[in-house]
């Protein structure tokens, strides 16, 4: 089974769609690395299990995310307070298929670290369109073009990132090496083994804090090969992307064993359908990962058990357009669906916070990243009852 590369990230899909003065691929080309020989160990934030890295602009030290999965960006505060050059315009379409018109600024000099670079292409973002990159409260995005510049190795559980200009190597810990290629965006693309199919150019995407989705096209294919089995339906709605405009959601998770790429076995992995192709940090985080740019290898070392990774509630909460709390999306065979939870339910309190009267997304935000192994929900329904429920994290596989 050979399919075609998609170019889509989770958070932020970036498509040039039309330019001004500089096209989006001689645009992104741009920028260069003033260090000849350098290495930097920096400590990083792990929020939502996304890393967030300071950046110095202008002496000033900033909050960007680190992902694999989009260009390098900057937010419009950032962009107002430094009048960057704008040297094209267009249009993005993210992962949503939501189309946003977007510029393209002319960073001259960004330091991570003391490792200088220089006259790189970000675009333009409003980070604030959707409420979880709201909460995270963000600057910009440290992009696959800025990526590509440098070697590095990620550390989830130190919550490190080093940047440097040394080849990796394999060593005692290495469990895998893989080849990966790019595209012109200078994406990580990896090939994957799904039972006996194949399905090319998944996009690595630290920017994105699932677990591994898959192209509706391939997954039904897998469906059909009887690769897979058995599913669970999640439906809703959903607000990735940039845009933050709500989608329909109506899509199927699957269990696998294992999946391979290479020398690499994940054990015991969640894929989805959706629109994209990608490999998020539910992965990468079970890994001490290292880039190689050059050689354009990810090294794995050091396993982490996937146990805690496969545990869900079986529900995602939005915010409203009158920013009211509300269930998003719940998935069949869950603790939440067995609790008779459903979509457009108001959230009035989780676990006696009181979200009636102060309904702070941010706040909900934080009570995941302690990641709870029990929830108690009271919610609204559409007749305006009010309901208590009980809610135990735990595999949908049991």
């Amino acid at each position: 089974m050979n399919y075609l590369k998609q170019n889509l990230f989770v958070s932020f899909l970036l498509v040039l769609l039309s330019g001004c003065s500089l096209t989006w691929t001689e645009a992104i080309q741009r920028g260069e690395i003033s260090n000849v020989s350098f290495s930097d160990n920096l400590t990083v934030d792990i929020a939502h299990d996304l890393v967030i890295i300071p950046v110095s602009l202008n002496g000033h030290i900033y909050s960007f995310l680190f992902d694999t999965g989009a260009p390098l960006s900057i937010s419009e505060k950032l962009q107002n307070e430094m009048g960057y050059n704008i040297i094209s315009k267009g249009h993005i379409v993210d992962s949503g298929k939501n189309r946003k018109k977007v510029k393209w600024a002319k960073v001259d000099t960004l330091l991570i670290g003391n490792t200088q670079f220089t006259n790189q292409t970000a675009f333009v973002a409003d980070f604030d369109a959707n409420p979880i990159l709201k909460c995270l409260n963000i600057d910009g995005i440290v992009g696959s073009n800025l990526i590509r510049f440098c070697n590095w190795k990620i550390n989830f559980e130190k919550e490190e990132i080093t940047l440097s200009d040394q080849p990796v190597s394999s060593s005692d810990n290495t469990l895998a090496v893989v080849s990966y290629s790019t595209d012109d965006q200078f994406d990580i693309l990896l090939d994957m083994q799904f039972g006996g199919a194949e399905v090319d150019h998944l996009k690595v995407d630290f920017g994105s804090n699932g677990s591994i989705s898959l192209p509706t096209i391939a997954f039904e294919a897998l469906k059909q090969d009887n690769i897979i089995e058995k599913t669970f339906m999640e439906k809703g709605v959903s607000q990735s992307g940039i845009t933050g405009k709500v989608n329909e959601i109506n899509r199927e998770i699957a269990f696998f064993d294992s999946i391979k790429s290479g020398d690499l076995i994940l054990d015991s992995v969640y894929v989805r359908s959706g629109k994209s192709g990608l490999i998020g940090t539910k992965i990468f985080s079970r890994y001490i990962v290292s880039i190689d740019s050059k050689q354009q290898k990810l090294y794995f070392n050091e396993n982490k058990s996937p146990d805690k990774n496969l545990d869900t509630f079986g529900f995602r909460i939005g915010i409203s357009t009158d920013g009211l709390l509300y269930i998003q999306s719940v998935i069949e065979g869950s603790s939440a669906a067995e609790s008779s939870v459903l979509p457009n339910m108001r959230v009035l309190e989780i676990d006696s916070i009181d979200f009636s009267e102060n309904p702070d997304f941010c706040m909900y935000m934080d009570l995941i990243e302690n990641t709870p192994d029990t929830l108690q929900l009271v919610l609204k329904d559409k007749a305006g009852g009010i309901i208590n429920f009980g809610l135990v994290k735990e595999k949908l596989i049991k």
